[in-house]
């Protein structure tokens, strides 16, 4: 695991956008798992979404007295999950001078270390330094396992709080891994490590920033060896196992990117193929099943398949990226790779460039993107909204906390379950279906519908949205919709057939059924 460190003095001070740009795309290029930012000088008005890629895991401690600079954030790729540990509750971080940010690592629900990100100005007040080293205290008492990163600034602080500093890396069992000194020869971030990890944690100066270095805090690259294995009493293996395989999961849900679909090949074979066969078939599932297979014959020769990459995948990239721009990303993992185990400059060099052209494509292609969107803006509104509301989402997963404890995926599920089954009768209802059938004739209305013509199939598919969404079939509606005119009576004719045999296709039965969470208010 690769953690990597920043303390810059106000990177997004007076919020400016350009920067938030560049730390964002130097994230996604980046090949570390975690990120601890000091000095962040976040607001409320920077959304999460704004910093980091929607599968990315971020929690922030920004400093909400007005003063600039200050805050500190923790930032994960999705192969890792953090969970927000709570200070006393008698301890409010919005009072106090500095910032502490306490979060656990796990992955696969196992859990790692405890990570502290810290920042405390200059010059700060006694009584500050005594409550942040008491918190962190409490905290070594409780986890195994920690790592306190920040800027401790104690080359400011009164010989009273050195020495108090020096009992509480005592008592905690710490030691100071940084040996990277900024230019003034000094130690203002301090990479803090339990003993059980303190002896393989390094800590070296980082090849590549995140933002503008500021020659006061180098950026530090920390890599942290994946050694425990058992679970803590606060973390609870998964025992959930999945209905369906990963095979079955695909035939039953195929999911392509239209974002880079070959529209006019689609459409023409669409146009062109002979649909003759197909009345040929008697059976509603076997021309339903004769339907899908040319679809989706068609789809893969014009459409990408969406890659299903596993949950501790750290290569997930956003839609807009293109097939040149993450083999780039990988081949600039693999020269960094050679370049730490050989340490020639020819390697960097390599490594530099490759770097370099990264960062290039992604700022070049992410702004095509942008301005595309606003160009279609009057003809296709959706996007432009979906572009908004990626930038305004909250990127982190809501998690359940249960007696002090945040409660993993599984777990969330069980409680869920569980809270339902308590509100409902355990009482099994009656069910007469002689009955009901017998009361709804006497006051209902019946439809009685032979067939369908053309000419209505043809008026059901105009009516359709245009949306990109697609039900479990995978096929979003605009495509039917744009293709209507050779797709009429394939569909009349399944569509007959159905009402004909009064028979409704299993594949049709099929939902997708996906919750919908209310807002904070």
């Amino acid at each position: 695991m690769f953690f990597v460190t920043h303390g810059q003095r106000g990177f997004l001070y007076l919020f400016s956008r350009t920067k938030l740009n560049e730390f964002c795309t130097n994230i996604q290029s980046s090949g570390a798992d975690l990120f601890a930012i000091t000095e962040t000088s976040c607001n409320t008005s920077i959304y999460n979404a704004e910093l980091v890629p929607p599968s990315y895991n971020i929690l922030r401690c920004d400093r909400a007295d007005g003063r600039k600079q200050g805050g500190a954030l923790l930032v994960a790729t999705n192969r890792f999950e953090l969970r927000r540990v709570s200070l006393p509750g008698d301890v409010i971080i919005d009072k106090c001078t500095f910032e502490l940010l306490c979060a656990t690592v796990h992955k696969h629900n196992k859990y790692l270390f405890l990570c502290c990100v810290l920042y405390i100005p200059p010059d700060g007040n006694e009584n500050e330094y005594m409550l942040l080293f008491r918190l962190l205290e409490q905290l070594c008492t409780k986890y195994k396992d920690m790592i306190v990163i920040g800027d401790f600034n104690l080359y400011s602080c009164n010989t009273h709080t050195i020495n108090y500093y020096e009992y509480f890396v005592s008592f905690c069992e710490l030691t100071q891994r940084n040996e990277v000194p900024n230019c003034n020869n000094r130690y203002l971030d301090l990479v803090l490590c339990s003993l059980s990890l303190g002896e393989s944690v390094s800590v070296s100066r980082a090849d590549e920033a995140l933002v503008s270095i500021d020659r006061h805090h180098p950026p530090l690259v920390i890599c942290v060896p994946q050694v425990r294995k058992q679970a803590t009493a606060t973390s609870v293996p998964d025992i959930s196992q999945p209905l369906l395989s990963i095979q079955q999961n695909d035939d039953l849900w195929p999911q392509w990117n239209f974002y880079k679909a070959d529209f006019n090949k689609l459409y023409y074979m669409l146009m062109m193929h002979d649909w003759s066969p197909i009345y040929s078939i008697g059976e509603a599932e076997d021309i339903l099943n004769y339907f899908y297979g040319v679809m989706y014959s068609i789809l893969d020769d014009c459409v990408p398949r969406k890659q299903r990459c596993s949950v501790n995948s750290r290569y997930n990239y956003p839609e807009w990226y293109t097939a040149e721009i993450i083999r780039n990303i990988k081949l600039k993992a693999l020269l960094h790779k050679q370049y730490k185990i050989s340490g020639l400059s020819s390697d960097y060099e390599m490594f530099a460039q490759c770097r370099a052209t990264v960062k290039q494509m992604i700022t070049s292609t992410h702004e095509k993107y942008q301005d595309n969107v606003q160009r279609n803006i009057t003809r296709d509104p959706k996007s432009f909204w979906d572009y908004v509301r990626c930038k305004k989402g909250s990127v982190n997963h809501k998690t359940i906390t249960k007696n002090g404890n945040n409660l993993a995926e599984s777990e969330c599920a069980h409680e869920f379950a569980n809270f339902f089954k308590s509100v409902y009768s355990p009482r099994i209802a009656k069910l007469d279906w002689e009955a009901a059938v017998a009361e709804s004739g006497v006051s209902s209305a019946r439809v009685h519908i032979a067939s369908f013509d053309a000419n209505q199939v043809r008026e059901a598919l105009i009516k359709l949205k245009p949306k990109r969404s697609a039900g479990p079939d995978g096929i979003p509606a605009f495509i039917i919709r744009d293709c209507r005119d050779f797709l009429t009576y394939p569909l009349l004719y399944l569509y007959n057939t159905c009402f004909e045999s009064a028979c409704f296709p299993e594949r049709w039965k099929l939902t997708r059924v996906i919750p919908v969470p209310k807002g904070e208010g």
